[in-house]
């Protein structure tokens, strides 16, 4: 199968690979790349481009969880800064899954406007299994919450080191798409191309306290005290008339999406 992504400069990307899709493997295997759903992945977001996924695990029951291989959106883990969140709580995990409006703080209804609906046919969907996920505390101490049911989710900070061991193991290129809806997920946005540009993507790990979620840096380094859930405020000075100005500056906090799954043939 080929894929295309679009580069900063305008140009196509020709990524050539050999993967099947995941429902035809004959055995599937641990490390394996396979392609399952579609999903915008061009600057201009025009596109749905069959999504590359990395197994991690297998079950015994035939199924097997993966990971996508690129972060593929942008989004905030929650609407706000001053809330105390857990993963079950959070409208990262009701977009992710097409929940309702009841099952995350903000009250926000995703069943007509989530991922996996959006990235799956309702035939794929019938593969993605429901799985219950454990939430342990982070590496401060922190609860994690309750366990939830979820057929998309993202890795907790235990996972993540489980599967990836190394911080080079981390490192996690960026659709162009989520590149552009912010540079910022990347370390050099405007110094790299296609797979060389390593991105951000989070965790559903809560760090310091519960309104800080942990996410794995572009180099592959895991601060266990988290980043905030939806932006940063950045002091910064300047100088008028020879006074010194000081202004608070608001910025989304770079919070990349990879989404793990467990499907089932």
């Amino acid at each position: 199968a080929k894929g295309y992504s679009e580069t900063t400069n305008g140009k196509c990307l020709e990524d050539i690979t050999d993967a099947e899709n995941c429902l035809n493997l004959a055995e599937p295997a641990v490390g394996k790349t396979c392609l399952f759903g579609k999903y915008m992945q061009t600057a201009a977001g025009n596109d749905m481009t069959d999504l590359e996924w990395q197994i991690l695990k297998l079950g015994d029951d035939g199924s097997f969880m993966m990971i996508s291989k690129r972060v593929i959106d942008v989004r905030p883990y929650y609407p706000d800064n001053d809330t105390e969140v857990t993963w079950a709580q959070s409208t990262m995990r009701s977009w992710l899954n097409g929940f309702g409006a009841s099952e995350n703080l903000a009250g926000t209804d995703y069943t007509n406007d989530n991922f996996i609906q959006k990235a799956f046919s309702e035939t794929e969907r019938e593969h993605i299994q429901l799985v219950t996920n454990t939430n342990p505390k982070g590496p401060m101490g922190i609860s994690g919450g309750v366990d939830t049911q979820d057929r998309v989710f993202l890795l907790n900070v235990n996972e993540v080191k489980q599967f990836f061991p190394n911080d080079v193991d981390r490192e996690v290129p960026t659709t162009e798409y989520a590149k552009n809806l912010d540079p910022k997920i990347v370390y050099q946005p405007e110094g790299c191309v296609g797979d060389d540009c390593k991105a951000f993507w989070l965790t559903r790990t809560p760090g310091d306290n519960l309104q800080r979620i942990i996410r794995v840096f572009s180099n592959g380094f895991i601060c266990p005290h988290g980043t905030s859930l939806y932006y940063t405020v950045t002091s910064v000075s300047f100088e008028i008339g020879g006074n010194t100005q000081v202004i608070e500056v608001v910025f989304p906090s770079e919070h990349g999406v990879r989404p793990a799954i467990w499907v089932k043939k």
